[in-house]
C-alpha cells in the first residue's frame, strides 16, 4: 500500500499494516540493491516524528554508517527497508516503535516512539569471507537456499558456474564432482582456494555472486586453459543445484562400511599400479576407517570379514608408505595389522623394512627373525636380516670408537686438577667449628647446672 505522505508499506507479512513505510526522495542511479550479509554503507539523520530535534545523524560524524545486512545488528526496520534501496537512492523512512527502540527507547528517544529517517544507500559490497579480512574474496547472497545442512568433504556436487573476466564470460556451465576442501583434484578450475570456504557454507538451491581478487584466483600467471589473463579479477555466480553428504562412518551399517572399504580399496590398488602412492594411501586409509571395529557386524563371521579387509587395507597402506619412504607411517600400519593378526608374514616383514628406514636395526632383526621362523626358506627375509646385521654391526662399531676416542682423549689429559685451596671456604670452616665447640661447651655447662 502507498500514502502519498508516507510512502510504500514495507510491513512484513503478519505483522500489523503501517509498521514501516519508505518514500522515495531520489532515485538512485543503479539498479544494484543490497543482500543479506552484505556490508552496507548509509547516511542517514533520525528524529522523533513530530519533533524537529535530529537524535543522531551519521553526517555529523563525517562518515557513512557501515553495518552487516540481516545480521541482526541494527534497528529492525533497517534490515527491512535497506534491501529495497538502490545504491545512490535517498529515502525518508518511518519506522513504527516495533521497529525501532521498543518500549524502553533511549536518552534522546521516548519509549513507544515512532521515529522517521532521511536515508542514503551510499554503497554496498559482498561479506568478506577471506580468513584475512582483507577484502580478496567478497560474497553477495542472490537468492537464499533452503535448509540448514551445508556441503562436507567428499560430498557429490552438482553446481552451475558463470564466470566473467573483464566483461566476458569465460565459462557458463554445469559441473558434477566430489567436494574437497583443497583446490586441484577433480574440482572445477575455476574453484580456486579463495571460492572453496564460500562454497562450503552454501545450502541447497543457493544462488550466490563472488567477487575475487587475482591473488585468490589465478595470480600473476592466470590460466591459459581458460584464457584468463594475469592478475584478473574475476566474478563468479554459483548456483548450488544439489549436493549429497557422504554419510559418517557411524551412521553406516555393517554392508555399507564393507561396500565402501572394497570400492575405495580397489580404487588404491588401481593408484598403485599407476604408481601414484600418495593418491592410492588415502584410498587405502579410507578402507582403514571404514573398517574400525564399532561392534556394526551381527555375527562372529562379519566380524572376521571386516578384520580380514582391515588387515588388507593396513597392509597395503603399510606398502605405499614405504614407496614414500614414509618410515613411522608405515610401521604404525602395521603394528595395526599385527593387532588384527599377531603372526602375519607380511606385516612382520613390512615393519622391519620400516625399521630399517627408521636406523631401527635391532627392531628390524627381531621382526625378520619371527618372518624366518614361519618360512624358512622367504630369501627376501633372509637378504633383509643380512642387511639388518650388518647395520647393526656398523652402528655398533661407531658407537665403540666413539668411547674410545672420548676415553682416549681423557687418559691423554691426564687426571683433572687439584681445585685451588679456597682461603675463604677455610676460614668459614674454622669459624663453624669453633662456634660448634662453644656450643657444645655451653650445653654441658647447662648439663651440669641441672644435675
Amino acid at each position: 500500500m502507498e500514502v502519498a505522505s508516507v510512502g510504500v508499506d514495507l510491513t512484513p507479512e503478519g505483522e500489523p499494516e503501517g509498521s514501516i513505510y519508505k518514500r522515495i526522495v531520489a532515485e538512485g542511479p543503479s539498479e544494484d540493491k543490497p543482500h543479506p550479509n552484505d556490508d552496507v554503507y548509509i547516511h542517514y539523520t533520525g528524529r522523533v516524528v513530530g519533533q524537529e530535534e535530529v537524535f543522531d545523524s551519521s553526517l555529523d560524524r563525517g562518515n557513512p554508517f557501515k553495518f552487516k545486512l540481516a545480521a541482526g545488528t541494527v534497528l529492525r526496520g533497517w534490515d527491512v527497508v535497506v534491501p529495497t534501496m538502490n545504491v545512490g537512492e535517498k529515502a525518508k523512512v518511518t519506522l513504527d516503535s516495533r521497529y525501532a527502540f521498543g518500549t524502553k527507547g533511549t536518552q534522546r528517544v521516548p519509549p513507544n516512539a515512532t521515529v522517521e529517517f532521511d536515508m542514503e544507500l551510499m554503497s554496498y559490497c559482498g561479506e568478506d569471507i577471506t580468513k584475512a579480512k582483507d577484502g580478496g574474496v567478497r560474497k553477495n547472497l542472490l537468492k537464499r537456499g533452503h535448509g540448514f545442512v551445508t556441503p562436507r568433504t567428499g560430498a557429490t556436487m552438482t553446481l552451475h558456474i558463470k564466470c566473467l573476466c573483464e566483461d566476458r564470460v569465460v565459462e557458463d556451465k554445469e559441473h558434477v564432482f566430489v567436494f574437497s576442501k583443497s583446490a586441484g583434484g577433480d574440482l572445477p578450475l575455476l574453484l580456486t582456494k579463495g571460492v572453496i570456504s564460500g562454497l562450503s557454507s552454501m545450502r541447497d538451491g543457493e544462488l550466490a555472486r563472488f567477487v575475487v581478487q587475482s591473488e585468490y584466483g589465478f595470480g600473476d600467471e592466470g590460466c591459459s586453459e581458460l584464457d584468463i589473463p594475469a592478475n584478473a579479477t574475476l566474478v563468479l555466480e554459483l548456483k548450488l543445484l544439489s549436493f549429497h553428504n557422504k554419510r559418517h562412518v557411524y551412521e553406516m551399517s555393517f554392508e555399507e562400511r564393507m561396500e565402501g572399504a572394497a570400492k575405495v580399496k580397489a580404487e588404491g590398488t588401481e593408484h598403485f599400479k599407476a604408481m601414484e602412492f600418495a593418491d592410492a594411501l588415502k584410498c587405502y586409509r579410507r578402507g582403514v576407517e571404514l573398517t574400525e571395529s564399532e561392534e556394526v557386524f551381527k555375527n562372529d563371521q562379519q566380524q572376521l570379514e571386516m578384520s580380514q579387509l582391515r588387515l588388507l587395507c593396513l597392509l597395503n597402506c603399510a606398502a605405499c608408505s614405504l614407496k614414500l619412504k614414509q618410515w613411522s607411517d608405515a610401521k604404525d600400519a602395521c603394528t595395526k595389522g599385527l593387532d588384527v593378526d599377531p603372526e602375519n608374514v607380511k606385516a612382520l616383514y613390512r615393519r622391519a623394512e620400516a625399521s630399517l628406514g627408521l636406523n631401527s636395526p635391532d627392531d628390524s632383526i627381531a621382526d625378520l627373525r619371527r618372518v624366518l621362523e614361519k618360512e624358512p626358506s622367504n630369501k627376501s627375509a633372509r637378504q633383509r636380516l643380512q642387511q639388518a646385521e650388518e647395520k647393526q654391526k656398523a652402528l655398533r662399531n661407531k658407537e665403540r670408537n666413539l668411547y674410545s676416542n672420548i676415553f682416549a682423549r681423557m687418559a691423554a689429559e691426564g687426571p683433572a686438577p687439584k681445585p685451588e685451596p679456597n682461603l675463604f671456604d677455610e676460614a668459614q670452616m674454622k669459624l663453624d667449628a669453633e662456634v660448634a665447640a662453644q656450643m657444645a661447651k655451653a650445653e654441658q655447662g647447662a648439663a651440669g647446672a641441672a644435675k
